[in-house]
């Protein structure tokens, strides 16, 4: 879907079709009046050929750097008399002439050219009449009456506008199979004046929803269908009405409009319940009184009486049969589409339920109608049918019965309408926000954020972490509340923990509500214990330190000094070697406080321990250091259940309270229907009551059975152990747990990354040379909730690749964001944005459009960079652009990557690539004989000074990728987009890589790259290719994260964090795939059209270009020699000047001409082209100074 440019007249952008046979330039009358606006120039020989071509470089070199910094600033950036004022709303580099297909807009961009959805190019004949066909499909079941007053309402219709769009209406009769032939003799002896009838009947009773969807399919793609069902009347307007908005949309083209609502509505279909709805006071609170009856735009499907488009219909059709073929028969199935807070969630019977689901899913919408008092152009008599039965009380006719319009004077106002300004609605009868709107939203965001910077804060409502703090009233919530208070998202029982201001933290399990009452009020279950008296200038703070302990603290409330510790939890006992993991303290599902040490898997340091001694968490198969069990019911170790479970075999390991410990195999069962016992430790005893028995994991790897007293918890006597492990492992590395497998083997392992074995139940069983398949951080990391809610078949038919979507993830930087969304929604290939909000107590901004871009919030449940590759429904183009809101890219190098994707799908296409070294070897192949030691180079596509052999990692700054990356990282899978089929073993990797993201708050990316290179190397069969392709930018990447001091990057463990994070995976990668982490060693380049510098060529090169330094003082001597025959050759060889033109450091090449080209300088050329500098107004820049410096003082 191409987007259309909007008039962007009032940004004085005024740029100048350019004729054939000319090249564009940059008038320096149009530079000096600050619009930057290319003039054109006949491209003829003779010696100002080199006036022109340095003039023409240096401008346009000069104003990007000037559009650079201007968009950078705040303030007013001058050079000479060049001036611009910098706008919030339009930042400056739009002015430069922008890559894609087709001609110059009015915004001074590059414009692909759009009609209308279904269109072909003119709407009207020669002779400006209408080409288009409506045809109106009539759905009548049995209801002869209503046909006849639906009929007649057409008869009466004024269509004195037919020819200005539409050359004619055709008529079709859907007939259900229950019509009598009193109906068909009615259909076949209509008399239609104003095109072709046709009669259909059904042979078999079909129901509303396939009576509505094949009521009408488009015969081309001039043909757009009016739906209308039997019970609707239409006012004598309706085909002016929708003649006039076809006009207005031909003026001005909004592809996501896909049809035109004859009826207005009085009450909102998709809350629950349903509220009333008035458009006429709505829209004049939006636009002011003067627009009380103006038209709207709203993501709804109407049923009583629409206007479709051929091509979102078709689309349409298409959908429905997927979604029946996903759902079978009746609604709830897996593959269901699921809108957040919609009432259509739980409709089965209607049509409209899909219709809404499709125009959630690509942001399109209807226009409505808007007059005084809902008067519609059709209305719905509310009679007996489908929907509507006999003594149904809850459609009232006052409700859905709309008056019809009777005075064709209101349309009038049509002839003018302004499509781009008129308001949209979401489903919800909300509206998007429009630019000026965002901008405020945002900004008081901003003023929001910067209150809340004041202190450290935890970022997840769940985690604290260390050098975090929570000071009076602030909370934490456990971890399955997500802490946003979203409609829905709330679980059964959550728990908070606070510090109170009078002195005590405390845990407490939540209100229940139910059915909007107090079920069960607030219950605290545990606290510090520590009650002071309330005292006015007294604050407390809880902490977490880098010993691993929780501090309770007094603190002044005003200076935040230390006044004393009031309570703090243990520290852990073992020394953790620097840098290799890092304490959070979390706040449980079940209301339990622990503290762990995370290198990546968890730890166990402290806990609250208000499950009690029998809870474990995370992975129902596994027993990890620190957990217990305990002869209780219920607490047990349930059988792994993976790709391995055969014959329905299922195992089950508990302690019994006779003293042993079993594992019985639950698909077999004796005489006594009791499961077979299959292992045990022999350890059976007499039971008495005193006494009790738990399985627990010791810190050397060994399980240990012990026997406890009950009232005093002491250790009464060892009973069974389980060899510990043999081998000596470095404290802090990994972590042990045990397992129940899927085969009833108990094993316990080493986890550093992956699993080493140290002792299992099943002597000899044998076990693969690689690593298995890692569970260990199952508990810290679950799949995201669209893992399990993706019909991964709807995405694969919703497939725009004309156009990509742009994903922002932003924090608390937001007023950047909103020069950023405004900047990016210029460009005509980016058709959504969906912004990935990650503050947790800042609500995000409603859903707006910008320029024809839908601008989207995503607010996940928890602060997790993992959720920058969140596989959401409405992404709906195959490509994506992964961007920081730090980053401007230039949008020519924006489109120029969208191009080198198309052709490079399966690799992740950036313009930030990364270098890895490995430390033995100067080199490193991508297959070995063992993982390698790799160390993370930091800007290292800024370092060409030092040559490398290839480059292994694309950066998030500017990445462009597949959308079903975005699943294999998040779910795991295949990508049927790409035709890709990763093993078994891919999900250890996968896990491995969310729980680092997640322990480190940092290395997404980097866990991109691995995936991808892990996904691509099940499809290759003739060597291995990297992920990465670097497209060499043609202008300055703005890097504002660089200008302060908030980046994950200023941090002083950044490049160590991420080689640790690089190693891991690589080590993972190795045991996954055979592999390390393999090498790039081509790019694309993107070099400019000779005949139109807004146009740009891509072509494959090796790394070694990326060495060639076009910005020092020497210049290669090919070049210099081309420079020296353009100068003294009398510059008649054009295609020499067209080159140096072409070349990508325009500055630096006229500098070193001035500077190098000594006997030239007398030239009468040279003369010329300073003579030419200085009427451009740009005397200040470097390139005179040099000349006046070194060559002539007295120039």
């Amino acid at each position: 879907m191409i987007k259309p440019w909007y008039n962007a007249a009032k940004d004085n952008l005024r740029p100048v079709q350019p004729a054939r046979g000319t090249h564009t330039e940059f008038s320096s009358e149009n530079v000096k009046n600050g619009r930057g606006a290319p003039r054109t120039m006949a491209g003829s020989a003779g010696c100002m050929c080199a006036v022109r071509a340095l003039s023409v470089c240096l401008l346009a070199a000069a104003q990007a750097y000037l559009l650079f910094v201007a968009s950078s600033r705040s303030d007013t950036v001058r050079f000479g008399e060049a001036r611009y004022e910098p706008k919030h709303s339009q930042m400056m580099l739009p002015q430069l002439p922008m890559l894609s297909e087709g001609r110059f807009s009015r915004a001074g961009a590059w414009q692909t050219r759009l009609v209308l959805p279904g269109r072909k190019r003119g709407l009207r004949g020669r002779n400006g009449e209408g080409t288009a066909v409506l045809t109106v499909a009539l759905i009548s079941n049995n209801r002869e009456a209503s046909l006849r007053r639906l009929c007649d309402s057409l008869l009466a219709a004024d269509y004195s506008s037919l020819g200005r769009f539409f050359d004619r209406v055709d008529i079709i009769f859907n007939l259900e199979a229950s019509s009598d032939d009193g109906i068909v003799a009615y259909a076949r002896g209509f008399h239609w004046p104003h095109g072709a009838k046709l009669v259909r009947k059904r042979a078999m009773q079909g129901g509303l929803i396939l009576a509505v969807s094949e009521s009408w399919f488009p015969s081309s793609p001039e043909d757009y269908g009016c739906l209308l069902e039997d019970d609707i009347e239409v006012s004598p307007h309706y085909f002016q009405f929708t003649s006039e908005i076809m006009l207005a949309l031909q003026r001005e083209p909004d592809p996501r409009v896909i049809g035109i609502s004859l009826y207005s509505p009085r009450r909102t279909e998709t809350t629950n319940p349903t509220k009333a709805f008035d458009s006429s006071a709505l829209i004049s609170e939006l636009m002011g009184p003067g627009y009380r009856e103006s038209p709207y735009m709203m993501q709804t499907p109407c049923s009583w009486g629409a206007v479709y488009f051929p091509n979102h219909w078709e689309e349409f059709v298409k959908y429905l049969q997927l979604r029946f073929d996903l759902m079978g028969t009746g609604a709830g199935s897996p593959h269901d589409v699921q809108i957040p807070r919609s009432r259509t969630n739980g409709w089965s019977g209607s049509w409209k339920k899909f219709h809404f689901e499709l125009l959630y899913l690509k942001g399109q919408y209807l226009v409505y109608p808007n007059f005084e008092g809902q008067h519609s152009l059709s209305t719905n008599h509310m009679e007996k049918g489908e929907h509507i039965k006999a003594g149904d009380v809850a459609h009232k006719r006052q409700d859905f019965t709309v008056p019809l319009l009777a005075n064709g004077a209101a349309l009038t106002m049509l002839r003018s309408l302004n499509v781009s300004q008129l308001p949209v609605l979401n489903l919800f009868g909300e509206p998007w926000l429009r630019e000026a709107q965002l901008e405020e939203k945002l900004r008081r965001a901003a003023t929001d954020a910067s209150l809340s910077n004041d202190r450290p804060r935890h970022q997840q409502p769940s985690l604290l972490a260390v050098g975090e703090e929570l000071v009076t009233g602030d909370k934490l919530v456990s971890a399955t509340s997500g802490g946003r208070g979203k409609q829905g998202s709330r679980s059964v029982e959550v728990y908070y923990a606070m510090v109170q201001n009078d002195g005590q933290f405390v845990i407490y399990r939540d209100a229940i509500m139910k059915g909007g009452v107090v079920s069960s009020p607030a219950q605290p279950v545990w606290s510090t214990k520590t009650l002071y008296d309330e005292v006015e200038g007294i604050g407390y703070r809880l902490s977490l330190v880098p010993t691993g302990s929780l501090k309770l603290e007094q603190v002044g409330a005003t200076n935040g000094e230390v006044l004393g510790m009031l309570w703090f939890s243990p520290p852990d006992p073992i020394a953790r070697p620097a840098g290799t993991g890092s304490y959070l303290a979390q706040l449980e599902s079940d209301g339990n406080l622990a503290v762990y040490w995370a290198n990546p898997c968890l730890t166990l340091v402290w806990e609250v321990g208000t499950a009690g001694r029998a809870r474990r968490r995370g992975d129902p198969s596994m027993l990890s250091v620190g957990e217990e069990l305990w002869n209780v019911p219920g607490d047990r170790l349930i059988s792994l259940d993976d790709d391995n479970l055969k014959n329905g075999e299922m195992y089950h390991a508990a302690v019994q309270g006779d003293g042993n410990f079993v594992v019985y195999d639950r698909s077999k069962r004796d005489a006594d229907s009791m499961p077979t016992a299959v292992w045990s430790t022999n350890t059976h005893t007499e039971s008495s009551g005193s006494v009790g028995y738990r399985m627990v994991l010791s810190s050397t790897g060994s399980l240990r059975l012990e026997q406890m007293s009950k009232s005093s918890g002491e250790v009464l006597d060892l009973m069974w152990s389980s060899p510990s492990d043999p081998d000596t492992r470095r404290p802090g590395t990994g972590t042990y747990h045990a397992q129940l497998e899927s085969d009833g083997n108990l094993a316990v392992y080493w986890a550093d990354p992956c699993l080493a074995l140290v002792w299992q139940s099943i002597r000899n069983k044998p076990h693969a040379s690689r690593c298995r398949r890692r569970r260990c951080d199952r508990a810290e990391v679950s799949d995201h909730a669209s893992c399990s809610q993706f019909p991964t078949a709807v995405p694969s038919l919703l497939q725009d690749a004309s156009t990509f979507t742009l994903l922002i993830s932003t924090h608390s930087r937001f007023e950047l964001l909103s020069r950023q969304l405004s900047y990016y929604s210029a460009s005509p290939v980016i058709s959504t944005i969906v912004v990935t909000w990650h503050h947790m107590t800042i609500q995000p901004p409603p859903n707006a459009q910008i320029r024809g871009t839908l601008i989207r919030f995503e607010s996940p449940s928890s602060d997790s960079l993992n959720n920058r590759f969140q596989p959401l429904l409405h992404i709906t183009t195959a490509a994506v652009l992964v961007l920081d809101d730090d980053i401007k890219l230039h949008l020519q190098d924006v489109h120029n990557m969208f191009l080198a994707w198309k052709e490079n799908k399966r690799n992740l296409v950036g313009v930030s690539p990364r270098w890895v070294d490995a430390q033995a070897t100067p080199a490193f192949a991508s297959r070995a004989t063992a993982p390698q030691d790799l160390v993370y180079g930091y800007r290292s596509e800024d370092d060409t000074a030092n040559p490398h052999e290839g480059y292994s990692l694309m950066l998030t700054r500017a990445m462009m990728m597949h959308r079903d990356y975005l699943r294999l990282y998040t779910c795991g899978g295949t990508s049927e987009g790409l035709n890709l089929t990763v093993s078994n073993r891919f999900d250890q990797l996968r896990s491995l890589i969310l729980s680092i993201v997640e322990a480190e708050f940092n290395c997404e990316d980097i866990g991109m790259n691995f995936i991808v290179n892990a996904a691509m190397d099940t499809a290759l069969s003739h060597g291995q290719q990297a992920a990465p392709l670097f497209v060499r930018p043609l202008h300055k990447i703005g890097d504002f994260g660089k200008m302060g001091h908030t980046g994950l990057h200023q941090k002083k463990s950044h490049v160590a964090t991420r080689s640790d994070c690089v190693n891991q995976m690589n080590r993972a990668l190795w045991r996954v795939t055979g592999r390390n982490l393999p090498v790039q060693t081509k790019l694309v380049d993107t070099v400019a059209n000779r005949q139109n510098k807004s146009l740009a060529a891509l072509q494959y090169d090796s790394i070694t270009a990326l060495h060639r330094d076009s910005t020092k003082t020497a210049l290669p001597q090919s070049t210099m020699a081309q420079v020296t025959k353009l100068v003294h050759g009398g510059c008649h060889d054009e295609s020499i000047m067209q080159e140096l033109i072409s070349r990508q450091s325009c500055v630096a090449t006229c500098l070193i001409v001035a500077s190098k080209l000594v006997d030239s300088w007398r030239d009468q050329h040279m003369h010329e082209i300073c003579r030419n500098i200085e009427l451009s107004q740009y005397t200040s820049l470097e390139l005179l100074t040099r000349i006046t410096k070194e060559r002539s003082p007295g120039a």
